[in-house]
């Protein structure tokens, strides 16, 4: 696999983000680069990183044909909600209501002293 720095420094940059990345799935595109750039074998950085060689070459070929923004993925803003927040709000509060009545509970706030777990009464 021969896969050369497209912009000068490209290998300290990889190095700077891979550092600064949380998200295992990015930093691994990261790496994929980084170890390619080193002179890695697709084989080597897939035993290293642990994903398949089909992995490795698209990270790899995605920096190659377009840079370092190729590694860093889109924004997926997610499936379109199909009930309102007030709507998501109340489902979740009936829910809540249901479990505590179905167990006898009252929330933390609402318990008096003599009725928290663990005092005694007398």
């Amino acid at each position: 696999m021969q896969i050369t720095e497209r912009a000068p420094g490209d290998v300290e940059q990889l190095g700077r983000l891979i550092d600064g990345e949380r998200r295992a799935d990015r930093r691994d595109r990261l790496r994929v680069a980084l170890l390619a750039l080193q002179g890695f074998e697709k084989l080597q950085i897939a035993e290293i990183l642990g994903v398949a060689t089909s992995t490795v070459e698209y990270w790899a070929y995605a920096y190659r044909d377009r840079g370092i923004e190729a590694l860093q993925g889109k924004v997926r803003t997610g499936r379109t909600a199909k009930i309102t927040g007030e709507q998501a709000r109340r489902l979740s509060n009936a829910s809540t209501q249901d479990r505590l009545r179905a167990t006898g509970s009252a929330p933390f706030a609402a318990r008096t002293s003599s009725e928290s777990p663990g005092r005694n009464s007398g």
